[in-house]
């Protein structure tokens, strides 16, 4: 099964993906910050943990 990928077509639809993309990368690096400090980060096994913050990475540093 082919992954496919959502592409704004509208000014509507482009618009809140320019939104959404900003607001990810205002707030995003904070948030990953704030979720590896807390105990249910750290009640994860250490390989869960890495999954969890290579994706927090990957998600505030993309673009």
């Amino acid at each position: 099964m082919p992954l496919t990928l959502p592409v704004p077509i509208t000014l509507l639809q482009v618009t809140w993906t320019i939104i959404g993309f900003m607001f990810g990368r205002a707030l995003g690096k904070q948030l990953d910050q704030t979720v590896k400090k807390t105990d249910w980060f750290k009640g994860y096994g250490l390989m869960r943990q890495k999954l969890i913050g290579a994706a927090l990475d990957f998600l505030t540093t993309s673009g």
